[in-house]
């Protein structure tokens, strides 16, 4: 049998030092991978999957509000925030539309990732949550000044200071694409909006962002990175499969692409964390396959993985379970 290779990570080991915050850095996307021949039928059950975490809210636009998500994000909207294409200021009621993606789960569900470019290179994030953020009035697309609201993602009850501020990129496929920003995050502590129902503290990260649309706290952690292959089944392709390396311990997803030439590729991974190689498969009679094989980054990795059969609805328990 011949063999298929989903790669898993892609770029030589090197360090990061995340002292730099340079937009510059991030400004130019790096490569878009190659479309598949066919429409891959799980992509459109993953869009169906973010249609439906889209909650809806309204905001009066001029004395400003706030919103919180069904997942404990909240956004305040500052008096007079929202501006229209021209730059006017809006008026009377306008409608905001939140999606939150907090966890493992949510990633992979919605398949959004956390891949971010340094350097011109795509690799993996250390997430401490991301959100999407739609404004309109009358069907037509709103903007914000200049620190116009402030995004609070719960951090639970520890909160990583290293967080910074991105802003993504999505493409047609759905996948997203994080650049990082100079814009402000702060850490804040606040007792009414603590979720978990004692006096344990719970944290938020806040951010203060000049745009809407994706948004997301996280970072690129320090280290060396390796390169992950994962050996699948013949037949396993762009057109029916998806895989991606979920590494938990850093709330951190990196998706995969089918290049034409029988490999999956995905993003630099750091050595030494302790993730799951998560794959999804559909055949020509709608049946679905998936697998979940431990890994432990690590240079010169190759992991057969193997599918057994699946429904979706078992499916979303084992991801939820990661």
């Amino acid at each position: 049998m011949k063999a298929n290779y989903l790669v898993l990570s892609v770029l030589a080991a090197s360090l990061f030092v995340n002292a730099c915050k340079k937009d510059e850095e991030n400004a130019t996307p790096a490569p878009t991978p190659g479309t598949p021949a066919a429409i891959n039928p799980i992509r459109s059950y993953l869009a169906a999957n973010l249609n439906a975490a889209r909650q809806s809210f309204t905001v009066n636009a001029t004395t400003g509000g706030g919103i919180t998500g069904n997942k404990g994000s909240h956004v305040d909207f500052m008096p007079g925030a929202f501006l229209t294409a021209s730059g006017s200021p809006v008026s009377g009621m306008v409608q905001v539309k939140l999606i939150e993606v907090l966890d493992i789960a949510d990633m992979i569900l919605l398949n959004k990732q956390t891949v971010g470019i340094y350097g011109g290179q795509l690799r993996l994030l250390r997430s401490g949550g991301e959100v999407k953020i739609e404004a309109t009035q009358g069907g037509n697309e709103v903007f914000i000044i200049p620190n116009g609201a402030v995004v609070s993602i719960p951090g639970g009850g520890s909160i990583d200071p290293e967080m910074d501020v991105f802003y993504g990129t999505e493409d047609s496929d759905g996948d997203v694409v994080w650049n990082l920003s100079t814009d402000t995050i702060a850490i804040q502590d606040s007792v009414a909006w603590d979720t978990t129902g004692t006096s344990t503290s719970w944290f938020y990260y806040a951010l203060y962002p000049n745009s809407l649309n994706w948004i997301n706290c996280d970072y690129f952690p320090s280290g060396s990175l390796a390169t992950v292959l994962a050996d699948a089944p013949d037949g396993f392709d762009g057109t029916n499969t998806m895989v991606w390396l979920a590494l938990p311990s850093m709330n951190g997803l990196g998706g995969a692409w089918y290049n034409g030439s029988l490999l999956f590729e995905t993003y630099a991974s750091p050595i030494g964390y302790q993730g799951v190689i998560v794959g999804l498969h559909v055949d020509a009679d709608g049946n679905y396959f998936s697998s979940f094989t431990n890994v432990t980054v690590a240079p010169g990795l190759t992991v057969p993985i193997t599918f057994t059969p699946t429904t979706l609805p078992e499916f979303v328990s084992a991801v939820d379970a990661l």
